[in-house]
């Protein structure tokens, strides 16, 4: 979805705020990726296609996706927030699973790591929420 909002976004927090979530996630990515290759993991197994969306918390299904690719300007913006919101929100009750009842301390420290930049993210998203609710 961040991928979406420098061509339909007019807001440079949100721009900023894109961009910087898919820095970080790029390499997140990465690191799930080698452990699935070093656990000998099965990666299609693993992907989400295929997969009711709606099974994961704040995972958005293709059609969930839909009207955010037809909006733009202040529209776009305020879907994306909510969106990227909940997405978000599901990530974090992920990551505390992880926390709580995973084996691997890396994933547990990348859990707790991604737990402490996507607070922050979702603190921020709410901020600029309300910013778009005068508009």
């Amino acid at each position: 979805m961040a991928d979406l909002v420098a061509d339909r976004s007019t807001d440079p927090d949100v721009q900023d705020l894109a961009a910087r979530i898919l820095a970080a996630q790029e390499p997140e990515i990465d690191t799930l990726n080698g452990w699935l290759e070093a656990w000998g993991a099965d990666r299609a197994e693993s992907e989400m296609s295929g997969m009711d969306a709606s099974a994961m918390g704040g995972m958005m299904s293709e059609e969930d996706v839909f009207p955010l690719e037809a909006a733009s300007g202040v529209q776009f913006d305020r879907m994306w927030l909510q969106m990227t919101l909940e997405h978000h929100t599901g990530a974090l009750g992920m990551a505390q699973t992880e926390i709580s009842e995973g084996e691997d301390p890396q994933a547990i420290a990348l859990a707790q790591d991604s737990t402490a930049s996507q607070g922050a993210e979702i603190t921020e998203m709410e901020q600029l929420l309300e910013g778009l609710s005068t508009q």
